[in-house]
């Protein structure tokens, strides 16, 4: 199992993948509505003369057009002679409305979840309540243990190998007397 520092670096390298990906899941798969004020880009509707865009954001065009056609550009809607063109589409088809909704609400839970991880595990932080000093002084007591315990774990080394050469000698004098 990981320190708790790599933990909590591991959960909010998930958290910010997570941002990610409801951003991303936002992006492609909103329902469309209408921008007020803005014309509709259905070929399959009419439109009203007043609801062409100014000529700015407007392809304009030599030739008169009759219905609507089709270049590498995009759909056209025709007028006399602008005609304006809506960049082709790279997102998927967007949710419905009832599912992206249920969606959100599942990924702003799995977010709170990842978000609630991240703060229990800053809480159970060592020294995060303590001051500095005292922080100082539980260093010290734990160098103080490490020293002893390295000296302990010198003299069972030490033990191991007395042993391993009184075993030798053991099985040495066996050997001779058979």
């Amino acid at each position: 199992m990981a320190d708790r520092l790599t933990q909590l670096q591991d959960c909010l390298d998930d958290l910010a993948t997570q941002m990610y990906a409801c951003l991303r899941y936002i992006h492609t798969h909103h329902p469309n509505s209408p921008i007020p004020g803005q014309p509709d880009h259905n070929p399959h509707t009419t439109r009203h003369p007043s609801s062409i865009p100014p000529a700015s954001d407007a392809v304009t065009t030599s030739e008169p057009t009759n219905g609507t056609a089709a270049t590498s550009q995009g759909p056209f809607t025709p007028t006399t002679n602008t005609v304006t063109t809506q960049p082709p589409s790279t997102n998927p088809a967007p949710t419905p409305a009832e599912g992206f909704h249920a969606a959100l609400k599942e990924l702003a839970r799995d977010l709170i979840l990842k978000e609630q991880q991240v703060e229990y595990l800053v809480s159970v932080l060592p020294g995060l309540r303590s001051s500095e000093r005292e922080q100082h002084a539980r260093i010290a007591e734990l160098e103080a243990q490490l020293v002893a315990a390295e000296e302990e774990r010198a003299r069972a080394v030490e033990m191991k190998r007395r042993m391993v050469e009184r075993v030798g000698e053991v099985l040495l004098s066996v050997r001779r007397v058979y």
